[in-house]
C-alpha cells in the first residue's frame, strides 16, 4: 500500500475523518428599521373617541373612515377601536339580512 495516499478524497483529511459541516457565512443583515418600533401607543383622548363616534353615525363616510383607521398608520389605540366596530357592523348587517328574510318570507305565506 505504498502507492496509495492515506488521504479522504471528500475532505483531504489524512486520518479519514469526515469534516463537521459548518453554515455558510452570510454577510449580517442590514439595519432596517422595525415598524414595531414607530408604533404609535399614547392613549386617545376623551373627545378623540367621541369624534371616532360621531364619524361613524355618517352614512358611507363611517365605513370607509373605518378601514382607513383600521388599516392604516395611526395609532394602535385607533385601529383596534374601528376594527372592533367594523366587526360589529358586519354581525350587524349579517343579524339584519337573516331577519329580513325570515319577516319577508313569512309575509309572503300570508294570503291576502
Amino acid at each position: 500500500m505504498e502507492g496509495q495516499n492515506n488521504y479522504n478524497n471528500y475532505s483531504g483529511d489524512p486520518h479519514g475523518q469526515q469534516p463537521y459541516y459548518q453554515n455558510p457565512q452570510y454577510p449580517p443583515y442590514p439595519n432596517y428599521p422595525n415598524p414595531m418600533m414607530y408604533e404609535d401607543t399614547s392613549p386617545l383622548s376623551v373627545g378623540s373617541y367621541l369624534i371616532m363616534i360621531l364619524v361613524s353615525c355618517i352614512p358611507l363616510v363611517n365605513i370607509i373612515m373605518l378601514f382607513v383607521w383600521g388599516f392604516g398608520h395611526s395609532n394602535v389605540n385607533r385601529k383596534n377601536f374601528a376594527r372592533a366596530q367594523l366587526i360589529v357592523l358586519l354581525i350587524s348587517v349579517v343579524i339584519c339580512i337573516i331577519f329580513g328574510a325570515s319577516i319577508i318570507s313569512s309575509l309572503s305565506s300570508l294570503r291576502f
